[in-house]
């Protein structure tokens, strides 16, 4: 059984890395919906190879993965920084970093709102946007939570 776990969750990894570029140039979605997009796709494309107690109990472990790396590499401005001094290490200064669109702060509330609607938590119409029925649940849950963490 755990060899079965191991190889199951080898096997989307690199389904994963091989298609990811792939999904992501032509379709204007968020990095999760992308990602268990592929993981619906893979799970229907081996389900003659694996049943389905690997395939539910591999799901905690792919939503790990996508909260640890995809979603802080996509998030996370100190990976940015760090991804601009490894792409320039000898040319570094703090106003061509600044210069760089992903610092704009206008340019972060943008992806984060676009993404929000690619996912229906927010429903734009006219220039204004709303919280749907899945945001109000969403942020009501996280208002308990950072009731209990304050």
């Amino acid at each position: 059984m755990l060899i079965n776990y191991l190889k199951f969750n080898f096997l989307f990894f690199c389904f994963h890395l091989i298609t990811w570029n792939l999904i992501i140039k032509n379709f204007n979605l968020s990095s999760s919906l992308l990602f268990f997009i592929q993981y619906a796709l893979f799970c229907f494309f081996s389900r003659n190879f694996f049943d389905n107690y690997i395939v539910v109990t591999s799901l905690p472990l792919q939503i790990l993965y996508l909260i640890t790396v995809i979603q802080f590499i996509d998030r996370s401005i100190t990976v940015q920084l760090f991804l601009e001094y490894y792409s320039n290490p000898n040319n570094i200064d703090l106003v061509n970093i600044m210069k760089n669109d992903f610092f704009d702060s206008s340019n972060l509330v943008q992806k984060r709102i676009d993404e929000h609607l690619s996912t229906n938590i927010l429903i734009g119409d006219d220039n204004k946007t709303y919280l749907s029925n899945t945001g109000k649940l969403i942020i009501n849950f996280y208002h308990f939570l950072a009731e209990i963490y304050k």
